[in-house]
C-alpha cells in the first residue's frame, strides 16, 4: 500500500498494489487496478456495517489480471503517462481496450502476454515512424521506432526509487541493459547501449536536456537552438518554432518586419527608426516606451511654444504684475491664509470648509 496520487505507481505495480489516493478525519479513498484487491482492502479497512463506503467500478479495466509489468506500461504508454504524455494520438483507454479485445479475437493465444505486447508494440510504432522518415530514417524507420517505444518502456519499468546518488533501487530487478537515453537509471553493473537517436534541447533557464528525436522537434527562429515538442512556443500567426526565452522576448519586442498596432513597442521602435533616432535598435522595451515618451512630450512642448496663445501656463516677468494694461489674467483675488491652505493634483476651485474660503492650488504630478 502507497501514499500517493500518481496512478503510474499502481497502474505499474501490479494488482497487489493498493494506492492511498486521498484521506481526511472521515473520508478516505483507495484505488487500485484490481476489484478483488479492493475489495479484500475493504474487508479490513471498513468494519462499521454502516458505513457508506462504496466500491467504484473502473469503466475500462484493462489493467485487471496483467502480470507482465512490461506489458502494463505498453498500455500506459499508448494512453499517455509520464515519460510521453501525449500518447498514441488520437487513441484513449477505450480505443486500447478494443485493440486488446481484438487480439484476443484473432490470436490462437489469447492469453499470452508477450504476445499482446508485441502486437501493442506494432500499433505504438505508428507514433513514431512518420517523423523518423521525415528524419532521413526511411529505411531504418521500422526498427527506429521499435528502439524508442522499448526506450520509453524501460524509463517506466526502470525509473529507480531512490535518490540518484545512492545505489539505484527499483520496483522490479535492476536492469541489465539500458539505453544512452536511460542511462540515469542504470545500477552500477547495467549495460549502456546507444539506443535511438537523442538530441539536446535548449530547455529553459539555461538547463538544456536530452530528448528523442522521434518525438520531434524545432529550431529557434531567433537563437537557432534546438528545441523540443515541450520547451517551444509560437508568436501569434508567426508559426514558427521558438525556444521559450526567446518567445518571451519577441513578445515584448517583435521584430520590425512583424506588423503590430500602433502602440506597440514594434511600431514605436519604427517610428525611432524613422525618425533618425541613434541606438533605436538597440534599446530594450522599457528603454523604447521611456524615450518615446520624452520625445512626445518634448515635441508637444515646441508645438505648443510656437503658438504662445495656445500655452497653457505661460511665463511673464514679474513687473507685469503692475501693468493695469495687462489682459492674460483676471483680477487675482486676495487670499487670506490665516486659516492654512490645502494643495490636490489637479484642477483648482473655490471650496467653502468649516465656514472659510481656501484656494485650492492646482499641482499636476
Amino acid at each position: 500500500m502507497v501514499l500517493s496520487t500518481d496512478a503510474d505507481i499502481p497502474t505499474l505495480t501490479g494488482d497487489c498494489c493498493i494506492s492511498i489516493n486521498g484521506f481526511s478525519q472521515t473520508k478516505i479513498e483507495l484505488v487500485s487496478t484490481s476489484k478483488v484487491t479492493l475489495e479484500n482492502a475493504m474487508s479490513h479497512v471498513i468494519r462499521d456495517k454502516g458505513s457508506k463506503a462504496k466500491l467504484v467500478d473502473a469503466e475500462q479495466p484493462i489493467f485487471e489480471n496483467v502480470v507482465d509489468n512490461r506489458l502494463r506500461a505498453m498500455m500506459m504508454l499508448i494512453c499517455g503517462c509520464d515519460v510521453y504524455c501525449p500518447g498514441l494520438k488520437g487513441t484513449g483507454i477505450a480505443t486500447v481496450s478494443k485493440h486488446i479485445n481484438t487480439f484476443k479475437e484473432t490470436s490462437d493465444d489469447p492469453q499470452n502476454e508477450t504476445k499482446l505486447f508485441e502486437y501493442l508494440l506494432e500499433i505504438m510504432k505508428k507514433e513514431f515512424k512518420p517523423r523518423l522518415k521525415e528524419q532521413n530514417h526511411e529505411e531504418s524507420a521500422d526498427e527506429e521506432a521499435r528502439k524508442v517505444v522499448l526506450t520509453y518502456i524501460d524509463a517506466l519499468v526502470f525509473e529507480p526509487t531512490n535518490a540518484i546518488n545512492e545505489e539505484r533501487t527499483y520496483l522490479v530487478d535492476a536492469p541489465k541493459e539500458l539505453s544512452q537515453y536511460c542511462k540515469d537509471f542504470a545500477a552500477s553493473d547495467t549495460k549502456i547501449i546507444p539506443g535511438p537517436t537523442i538530441l539536446e534541447c535548449k530547455g529553459v533557464g539555461g538547463k538544456a536536456h536530452p530528448f528523442l528525436a522521434a518525438d520531434g522537434h524545432g529550431t529557434c527562429a531567433k537563437c537557432n537552438h534546438t528545441v523540443c515538442s515541450y520547451c517551444q512556443g509560437t508568436l501569434g500567426m508567426d508559426t514558427s518554432a521558438y525556444c521559450l526565452l526567446c518567445a518571451a522576448t519577441e513578445s515584448l519586442v517583435p521584430t520590425l518586419e512583424t506588423e503590430a498596432p500602433e502602440d506597440s513597442v514594434q511600431a514605436k521602435r519604427t517610428k525611432l527608426l524613422n525618425d533618425g533616432f541613434a541606438g533605436a535598435k538597440e534599446l530594450d522595451s522599457d528603454e523604447v516606451e521611456d524615450v518615446f515618451e520624452a520625445l512626445e512630450f518634448m515635441n508637444r512642448y515646441r508645438n505648443e511654444s510656437m503658438d504662445k496663445d495656445n500655452v497653457p501656463f505661460p511665463l511673464y516677468a514679474s513687473n507685469a504684475m503692475d501693468d493695469e494694461e495687462m489682459s492674460a489674467w483676471e483680477d487675482i483675488a486676495e487670499i487670506n491664509f490665516s486659516q492654512g491652505g490645502s494643495f490636490i493634483a489637479d484642477g483648482y476651485s473655490v471650496n467653502r470648509v468649516d465656514g472659510w474660503a481656501s484656494w485650492i492650488f492646482g499641482l499636476e504630478a
